[in-house]
């Protein structure tokens, strides 16, 4: 950089530093401002409110403003249309400002049906300043033409200056023979009236013209025309006026009626509006965004003027406080509407651009900018501050204007705040330095004096500016970001644009309509923030390859002006030639400027073109690069080259793409047509075949097979000839237009009719070539309009009854109909048909009377006089007609050879597409860089990224090929990423030293070079390879799995069905209430995939008959290869616990190697005297049977313990038990298998039953399965990917082994078939799975993780990473090949299994392609060098020759690998992307940690429970590519600040153990001695586990300062993590205040866990204050408590707006009070609340208002109310209630229509001594569950009820019943009675319970209970029993049972009146009913 433009940039820097602190003092001096909080403001509760109302506000239409359609009748009748004859009328609408004048005006003005009398109209905005000459322009162009006004400017340019008068004669002479229409809206003064009067109207006309005046001053009116012809506009009527407000508001009148408050403030604010439609509108649409109790006292801000003197300035008070009341990122692009001209209408996409450009609108995470800047325009629409001027069917606002009120009190404020400068015609303008924005008005400005140079925008309407204002690209107008010119009338040459480089920081360049612009300077390439490129109708026919450095470019629109005008050579080959000939004249004086400038441009567009007749440019190759654009128009695919074409569908972001193909290639068309299918996010799509001579042919696009899935908007102009089939995919297609593709009936009708989102369709030019056009029942399902144009061989329109409900409109033009439109009795919703020109219909009168009849009013429009649209009854004869054959499409099918060697080399393919992708972004990435020029490769990378992509498009049918490129394609991204870590972790200088590394790196590339030219001419030599369409059924499977993905439901396959039965029957096997006699062994017999696992495994996590009868549980997975080792360590872990394995392996470390004996000899010891329940799965030999029950289960146990094995073998099964105890698990039955296939394929019987053949190959497929469940799940989940008309030809793929003869091979045969028919991108991620050991639970988080770490996860459009990885995951389920194990409250899936068959399938696979490496430790690991994923199951060891610096992933489950017994990252690991050390058993110390950063590449990283790392290396900031950080449980007290450097970072991670157990000051004794004896911790008789703990424990408890939290300081710049989705746990106290306000940063976090115990109120409150920002915050965890003491949440009551997508939020510690923001968690699905002392009352109401709250956790007295209430309306959503150890509750109620979903109750340690009341009231109840110390009073009744619910719940108890219940505790204790409702019993009967229960509270006795039931038939019965016998009397009627205790109620005798009997004496035991003695 030059050293003079250094120093005044230096300059300028130091500048603005001290312009900051001079502010800032200045503040502080005079105390200008108080700081406030920025906790939360109006202003982002209206952000907020404006997103609900973006979302689901309904918009007033106020273009049919409530009570002014009688207005608008009355002001057509004073047009009077129908008098064609007589002087010009003028007819004046006067009334103040805001009372639709003008609304009013446009309606009458835009009615086709009354204008279509007049020749022209015009519509002239006159206003107060108007320039006399741009008005007479207006006019001349609107009411003559645009090529009147242009012949007439150029014919006087020629000669002398254009005047007024020439205009004004111009437009006298050309208006005398013309019947006219004019509005001049908005006139001010008579003297503007006499002049246009005068002057642009000729004064003989007698044609019956008419114009239409709209002023505000009525002695205007009455000057300009006659008191008759004056309308005066009243403001409305109050009901019109309320019934307005409350359509503004979306307030229903019947909500008025039934709230008198609210009727009462609606009249007084429509009163205060003074009844003026814009007053309404604006003060409305404030009012929207209040609660209705607000509005009163905004009421009281209104300005009440306009009630009691109606005046303009009133007025604009009024709609001044609209402004004010707008949130602050609202205003500036409101201000900036002032830039407009009066009257303007403003495209809503050039506007939104303008705000993006000019920085208004704020990114949001997770909004496209595009949608933000949509919902801030649609947000001014609400409030009515501007209004819609063109709406599309689909209701989006394409253009709005500005109400002229509105315009005057913008541009006031825009001129007080210096925000807009507007120059008009003939002024001087005195700015300020600080103008940021010019807007152009006219042509003249004289004076203005302007930093130009501070300038950000500039725009152009009308002339060019003359004056001081510099060249258009000059370089005063260097700051600039926005140039609009689209407005500008004058002729802008090359030359203006010639220096357009200088402007370095445009944003929006704006060139529309310059047909002078012939080339795009190269200097283009240096606008590197340019995001907005408009080049419409220019003649520029090519752009330049600098193009495609504008990176940041979003928009690119460039086309050019349609034919070549002089230089035509197909239209005027003469004129052509002549001037071609002449062309040395164009540069002499006889040529004038204006000629020249348009002549050069078009002879230079023709040159360049060939003559070549399109609107199309050429785009250069590189187009690719720009990777953010989403709108490109339009390409000329003829001239633009193959690889840019290949390269367009790279541009994933794209949404809008046009094209022009005439006289392309088919080459070009197939490239062409793979691109579109690449285009995943693309919504409008244009291709036009059509030239300026001829049309061409479209026919090519029947080769695409995938069409992009989103797309919304289809345009064609070519031949088709016949319909393609992929229309009928367009399922999202809301507009299509066709023209000239001479389409036929039939298909076309049928497949367009399908189309379930159709709501415009336009046939234009002989689109549809046939004679009738059937609208067939139940077609077109949402088509609003039909427009059809010039179809000059369609006769007849039809609509048949059920077709077409939502038609609106149709609109023929250039049609003749002989035949009619018939049938529009069937469309009820039509509005309006219109006939254009030339449309003619035959039976006018009939289809006249049709409309007239109508039910919906609908409206016949006519262009013409009636008798040029009336065919009359025509009878014409119909000609037949030839059809031409139809086009045969011929699909190559490729003959299976060899299953086995086909399913091999798809497996190879599908990994190879996954590598591929991933090198050549690297290699693109690798070769961008600066660096590789240095290092001398930066062509040999350019030459392996293309030729990788050439291969990426060969792979699709590779075979042999494809395995060389997949291990070719490891080595590049390898190569390429070391390449990348070797440039960004050096500076330039050290670089430039290592001579060596640069050396040994650029020979690396250069070998590999080498190998990509090898293998590319091994396949020229064999042949082995030919390119084939990108377009494959995998792309169609892929777009399957996306619909899958969003609809499909689940069959829950641990509920198979038809097993039912088989689960009762193998309960009654095991007999779980038989608790006593030695172990007793059950076995489950079958063949494979008949689903033994999953029935035993349903039995196993049984809570009623396993866990609560057998107190020892465990689950063993045998298999055929187990570790013994590992088996008893497992049995030991689930039967005695976790902690008891630890310290028997810490007791024998020190002394003896860990052998089998030692492990068997413990677990037989403890399961002596325990009742055990252990399932072996999947056993395989007697042998190893033998093995387990002889070292494992103690022979002497007598607890009647049980052991459950399942097998596939009937033998091992007989000699494991006896035949009594065998369960032969049997194939499903017929209807079971049909059943289980029709829900997988998410079809129903109903559709069978109507569809014989469906059910024949519904039948035929279960039978193929072998009613196996596996093999039906699998194959289900292929079928449900495909049409059911595609069945029959996927079973004739099926193996018909299993149906003749099941066998574990067949099936494996069948489940392989699943597998094959993969999408290709699924298949490294199921092979993926082979890494995890059987049957093990596989956590959805981890393994997404996972696979995203390995790049097998694709980036799509819209959705992060993550959220695509879940996609895949949910499909691999969805296709049985996976198996839920651990589902959320939510229905998300959590966790998930592989069937061990499956397992068996991904582990031959993986082991046969070199994919995954699973050491077995017998020597039999043949590893070739090409293995990149190594699992260790065990402590096995790999003992064969093993590469591992090429290794990409490492997981070790159980114990440390001999191959790693020195450090688990040794140095050759350096490719190593993945370290899951999750799951291991031997403890990972700091030793293992510290050489972490030689592990440059790792993405993933996950250490778990068992480690003793106590810091993290600082070295860790070099680990650049990290995205997730887990480090679970360790001794970290404080993370280093080079954690910030790790920009990739998406998952942090990282938690301390909460005690110190050596090292803690809550035991100073042991502390003290502890570190006195340290020295002994060194020594050999301390172990080198125990050694690693203490130190560990001693650096974590001083560095913490002994704190008992376990969450760790995070450092200063956490804030820099901005793609940071998780971080957890952060220790307030610990960490510095700066660094917690930096979390309100992270505005991607989803998930965050705080500790805060011993912060400080400041740090709290800047949590809180952080928490507020974090906008996608979706899991809060807040943590108060420490190990000593309960924390409190003081400040908690700070937040104010919580984040609005929080979905699950735990809080621990004191809150007593609920946080009143607790209301706003709308989407609160989970609450977890620990130790909070809330109390009664507030609580339950502010809880049971949250709508989607589905789990409630309330623990360790969260709550200290007695009674748990659950009110009526509470809970809607609740799904499960959990109470733990809530000591004071006594009572939990269930009021009628209180949580109406509540499935389950848990309650653990606690006291209920009132009990569980309306449990009836809970229609789905499912389980009640009564945990350790759980007592409940009457816990008999709570049996009743649970029996009796009509929902069948359960009642489970984890304890003996007597531990449960209260009534044993107490006897003798004071009872009380209550009496409950009635009860229904019998006919004739009645009966009432009454509760008699304890009073006594005492802590140490229980509540008894004692019900009475008295029956007018049966006497008296109690239920249930006392403790032992008693003679009970019930007391006489009268007798006080309150307090009696039982002795005296037992002395009281019976009145016989009480039940019509004789004293009866009740005995009763506790066994027996009570019953009448």
């Amino acid at each position: 950089m030059k050293l003079g433009e250094r120093h005044r940039i230096a300059v300028q820097i130091r500048n603005l530093k001290s312009r900051i602190d001079e502010v800032s003092n200045r503040n502080t001096r005079y105390s200008l401002i108080k700081p406030i909080s920025s906790i939360t403001t109006e202003d982002e509760r209206d952000s907020y409110l404006e997103d609900a109302r973006n979302r689901s506000g309904s918009n007033t239409d106020e273009s049919e403003l409530v009570g002014f359609a009688k207005t608008k009748d009355e002001l057509l009748k004073l047009i009077d249309v129908n008098t064609n004859d007589g002087p010009a009328k003028v007819i004046c609408v006067v009334g103040m400002g805001g009372l639709g004048k003008t609304t009013i005006a446009r309606k009458a003005y835009e009615n086709k049906e009354h204008m279509k009398n007049f020749s022209c109209c015009a519509w002239i905005t006159v206003s107060q300043s108007f320039d006399r000459k741009e008005i007479l322009k207006q006019m001349i162009r609107q009411l003559l033409g645009a090529d009147s006004l242009d012949k007439l400017l150029k014919e006087f340019s020629e000669k002398l200056l254009v005047q007024v008068q020439h205009l004004a004669d111009h437009s006298v002479e050309g208006l005398k023979e013309k019947r006219y229409l004019v509005v001049l809206d908005d006139l001010w003064t008579i003297d503007a009236w006499n002049w246009i009067h005068d002057i642009a109207f000729p004064k003989i006309n007698n044609r019956g013209s008419r114009i239409i005046i709209t002023t505000r001053d009525a002695g205007l009116a009455g000057r300009c025309t006659s008191e008759s012809l004056i309308y005066h506009l009243e403001p409305l009527h109050i009901d019109d006026a309320i019934h307005l407000l409350l359509a503004k508001t979306n307030i229903r009148l019947e909500d008025m009626k039934n709230d008198e408050d609210l009727g009462s403030i609606v009249t007084k604010l429509v009163k205060r509006c003074g009844y003026l439609p814009l007053a309404i509108l604006t003060i409305g649409g404030i009012l929207a965004t209040k609660k209705i109790m607000g509005w009163g006292k905004f009421y009281r801000e209104l300005p009440s003027e306009l009630e009691s003197n109606p005046s303009l300035e009133a007025m604009r008070r009024m709609v001044t406080l609209s402004y004010n009341h707008l949130p602050s990122h609202l205003k500036p692009c409101f201000l900036y509407l002032s830039i407009f001209p009066e009257d303007f209408e403003i495209q809503r996409g050039r506007l939104v651009d303008r705000w993006i450009a000019e920085g208004f609108v704020r990114a949001t995470d997770g909004v496209n900018i595009e949608d933000v800047g949509n919902s801030h325009f649609n947000e001014l629409i609400n409030r009515s501050l501007i209004q819609p001027s063109k709406v599309s069917t689909d209701g989006v606002v394409k253009r709005c204007r500005i109400h002229d009120i509105m315009r005057d009190i913008i541009v006031s404020i825009s001129r007080e705040e210096n925000f807009v400068l507007l120059t008009r015609e003939k002024i001087t303008v005195v700015a300020e330095e600080s103008i940021r924005h010019l807007a152009f008005h006219g042509s003249k400005c004289s004076k203005i004096f302007l930093e130009w140079n501070h300038l950000r925008s500039v725009t152009l309407f009308g002339d060019r500016p003359v004056g001081r204002t510099p060249a258009l690209c000059s370089p005063q107008f260097r700051m600039l970001r926005v140039l609009d010119l689209e407005d500008a009338k004058f002729k802008f040459t090359q030359n203006d644009i010639r220096n357009i480089g200088l402007l370095r920081h445009m944003k929006y360049l704006n060139f529309a309509r310059a047909s002078t612009i012939y080339t795009l300077p190269r200097s283009i390439g240096k606008l590197q923030c340019l995001q907005i490129l408009n080049m419409r109708e220019a003649n520029i026919s090519a752009l330049t390859t600098e193009v495609t450095k504008l990176q940041n470019l979003r928009s690119l629109r460039c086309s050019r002006r349609s034919g070549s005008g002089y230089f035509s050579i197909i239209d005027n080959p003469k004129e052509c030639l002549m001037i071609t000939m002449c062309l040395p004249m164009v540069f002499s004086t006889s040529i004038n400027f204006s000629d020249r400038v348009k002549l050069i441009p078009e002879i230079c567009m023709s040159c360049s073109t060939r003559w070549y007749d399109t609107k199309g440019v050429r785009v250069p190759r590189g187009i690719d690069n720009l990777k953010e654009l989403q709108i490109l128009e339009v390409v000329d695919i003829n001239r633009t080259s193959r690889k840019a074409i290949e390269e367009l569908g790279e541009l994933i972001q794209l949404r809008k793409l046009s094209v022009t193909t005439k006289g392309a290639t088919n080459k070009k068309y197939q490239i062409f047509c793979a691109a579109i299918e690449k285009l995943s996010s693309l919504q409008s799509l244009r291709v036009d075949a059509e030239g300026f001579s001829d049309t061409g042919t479209l026919e090519w696009l029947n080769s695409i097979a995938c069409p992009p899935p989103f797309l919304k908007t289809l345009k064609l102009n070519g031949s088709l000839a016949d319909t393609p089939n992929w229309f009928g995919n367009l399922k999202q297609l809301v507009k299509m237009c066709l023209s000239r593709c001479g389409l036929k009936d039939g298909k076309t009708m049928e497949i367009l009719g399908a189309l379930p989102n159709l709501m415009v369709l336009r046939l234009y030019r002989n689109a549809y070539a046939d004679e009738k056009m059937t609208f067939r029942r139940g077609t077109f399902p949402n088509l609003r309009c039909l427009d059809i144009y010039l179809l000059k061989q369609l006769r007849e329109i039809r609509f048949e009854e059920g077709t077409s409900p939502t038609m609106e409109s149709i609109e023929i033009y250039g049609c003749r109909l002989e035949s009619g439109i018939i049938g529009i009795k069937h469309l009820p919703r039509l509005k309006i048909i219109s006939l254009e020109y030339d449309g003619k219909v035959a039976k006018l009168d009939v289809l006249q009377e049709e409309v007239n009849t109508h039910p919906n009013h609908t409206e016949l429009q006519m262009a013409e006089d009636r008798s040029h649209h009336d065919l009359g009854d025509c009878s014409v004869q119909k000609l037949p007609t030839s059809l031409s054959p139809c086009a045969v499409v011929s699909l190559l099918v490729l003959s299976l050879k060899g299953e086995s060697n086909e399913s091999m080399a798809e497996t190879v393919l599908s990994m190879a597409r996954s590598l591929v992708g991933s090198a050549i972004s690297k290699a693109a990435s690798a070769a961008a860089n600066e660096t590789s020029l240095l290092l001398g490769v930066e062509k040999d990378i350019w030459y392996i990224k293309d030729e990788l992509k050439a291969m990426q498009a060969f792979l699709r049918a590779a075979e042999v090929w494809a395995e060389q490129i997949c291990d070719l394609s490891y080595d590049i991204e390898d190569s390429l990423d070391e390449f990348k870590v070797h440039i960004e972790s050096q500076n330039l200088f050290r670089q430039m030293v290592k001579l060596r590394e640069r050396h040994r790196i650029a020979i690396r590339i250069h070998n590999l070079k080498s190998r990509v030219e090898e293998v590319s001419s091994r396949n020229t030599r064999y042949s082995l390879v030919k390119p084939i369409s990108s377009s494959t059924e995998d792309d169609m499977d892929s777009y399957a799995e996306d619909i899958r993905n969003l609809s499909a439901r689940n069959v829950d396959e641990a509920e198979l069905v038809g097993f039912s039965d088989s689960k009762k029957r193998l309960l009654e096997m095991i007999d779980t209430n038989a608790n006593d006699g030695p172990a007793k062994v059950i076995c489950v017999v079958g063949m494979g995939g008949l689903g033994k696992t999953a029935l035993s495994r349903k039995i196993f996590e049984s809570e009623e008959d396993i866990r609560k009868n057998f107190p020892c549980n465990a689950w063993i997975t045998v298999s055929q290869s187990f570790h013994r080792i590992e088996l008893l360590k497992d049995m030991i872990r689930q039967l005695l616990g976790p902690i008891s394995l630890n310290l028997l392996l810490k007791e024998l470390q020190g002394k003896v190697v860990v052998q089998v004996h030692h492990l068997s000899e413990y677990l037989l010891e403890e399961l002596k005297e325990k009742r055990y329940f252990v399932v072996l799965d999947d056993l395989w030999f007697l042998h190893d049977w033998n093995w387990i029950n002889d070292i494992a289960f103690p022979k002497n146990n007598k607890m009647g313990s049980r052991i459950v094995i399942t097998t596939r073998s009937v033998d091992l099964a007989e000699k494991c038990a006896t035949a009594s105890l065998v369960y032969h698990l049997d194939f499903l039955q017929m209807n079971d298998a049909i059943t289980l296939l029709l829900r997988k394929t998410n079809k129903k019987h109903e559709d069978m039953e109507s569809n014989k053949n469906m059910q024949n190959m519904v039948e035929r497929i279960v039978n193929k399965c072998g009613r196996l469940p596996l093999a039906i799940l699998t194959i289900g989940a292929v079928l449900a990917t495909k049409h059911v008309s595609e069945w029959e030809k996927f079973y004739e793929q099926l193996p018909s082994e299993l149906e003749i003869n099941p066998s574990l091979e067949a099936l494996r045969r069948m489940v392989t078939l699943g597998y094959n028919h993969l999408p290709s991108h699924l298949k490294p991620c199921f092979l993926y799975l082979s890494i995890f050991p059987e049957d093990f639970e596989i956590k959805r988080n981890r393994l997404v993780g996972r696979w995203i770490a390995e790049g097998f996860v694709r980036p799509q459009v819209g959705m992060t990473t993550k959220d695509v990885g879940e996609s895949y995951f949910n499909e691999l389920i969805s296709r049985s090949m996976i198996q839920r194990s651990r589902v959320g409250i939510a229905g998300k899936i959590q966790s998930c299994r592989v069937h061990d068959i499956i397992r068996d399938i991904t582990v031959s696979i993986s082991r046969q392609e070199n994919f995954v490496l699973l050491p077995m430790g017998d020597g039999s690991d043949l590893v070739q060098e090409n293995t990149r994923h190594i699992a260790f199951h065990g402590s096995m060891s790999c003992k064969t020759g093993l590469d591992w610096s090429i290794i990409r992933s490492l997981a070790i489950f159980g114990d440390r690998p001999k191959s790693l017994a020195h450090a688990v990252c040794p140095d050759q690991l350096r490719m190593l992307r993945v370290l899951d050390l999750e799951d291991v058993t031997f403890l990972i110390t700091q030793k293992d940690f510290d050489r972490i950063a030689l592990l440059c590449h790792l993405k993933y990283l996950s250490i778990g429970y068992s480690s003793c790392i106590y810091s993290l290396p600082r070295s860790i900031g070099k680990l650049q590519g990290l995205q997730t950080l887990n480090m679970l449980s360790t001794y970290i007290a404080a993370l280093p600040s080079e954690i910030s450097k790790l920009q990739c970072l998406r998952t942090l991670r990282c938690t301390r153990v909460s005690n110190n157990n050596n090292f803690s000051i809550n035991h100073p004794v042991k502390c003290i001695t502890n570190t006195i004896c340290l020295p002994k911790v060194f020594t050999p008789l301390v172990s080198r586990d125990d050694r690693a703990e203490k130190i560990a424990e001693l650096h974590m408890a001083t560095k913490s300062c002994w704190s008992e939290s376990y969450g760790v300081k995070v450092p200063k710049g956490i804030g820099r993590l901005r793609d940071l989705h998780v971080l957890e746990y952060v220790d307030i106290r610990q960490t510095s205040s700066r660094a917690i306000k930096e979390l309100g940063q992270l505005s991607k976090l989803r998930k965050l866990g705080v500790m805060t115990k011993g912060s400080t109120k400041e740090k709290c409150k800047i949590l809180y204050a952080a928490i507020e920002k974090l906008c996608s915050l979706q899991s809060l965890y807040v943590d108060s408590e420490g190990s000593s003491s309960i924390g409190t949440f003081e400040c908690l009551n700070s937040i104010s707006s919580p984040p609005p997508l929080l979905r699950t939020l735990r809080l621990d510690g004191s809150l007593e009070e609920m946080p009143n923001w607790i209301e706003q968690l709308t989407h609160l699905r989970k609450f977890y609340l620990w130790r909070s002392k809330l109390k009664e009352g507030k609580t339950m109401l502010i809880l049971g208002a949250l709508p989607n709250l589905m789990l409630l956790h309330l623990y360790q007295n969260a709550y200290l109310g007695e009674k748990l209430v659950f009110k009526t309306g509470a809970f809607p959503n609740l799904r499960t209630l959990r109470i733990y150890e809530l000591d004071q509750l006594r009572e939990i109620r269930f009021e009628d229509g209180s949580s109406p979903l509540l499935e389950k109750i848990d309650i653990f340690t606690a006291r209920l001594e009132s009990g569980i009341f309306g449990i009836i009231h809970l229609p789905r109840l499912k389980e009640i569950s009564l945990g350790y110390r759980s007592k409940v009073a009457r816990l008999a009744q709570l049996e009743g009820e649970v029996r009796t619910h009509p929902n069948r719940p359960v009642l489970r108890m984890v304890e003996d019943r007597s531990d449960n219940d209260l009534a044993d505790d107490a006897e003798g204790s004071p009872v009380e009675v209550e009496a409950t409702d009635p009860l229904p019993e019998q006919e004739g009967e009645s009966s009432q319970v009454i509760m008699l229960t304890t009073n006594n509270r005492d802590k140490h006795s229980s509540s008894w209970f004692y019900q009475v039931m008295i029956s007018s038939s049966i006497g008296i019965s109690g239920r249930p029993c006392f403790c032992g016998c008693a003679h009970l009397a019930v007391p006489r009627r009268g007798a006080d049972l309150r307090r009696l205790p039982l002795s005296s109620i037992a002395s009281h005798a019976l009145d016989s009146s009480l039940s019509g009997m004789n004293c009866f004496n009740l005995t009763f035991s506790r066994d027996m009913l009570l019953v009448p003695a």
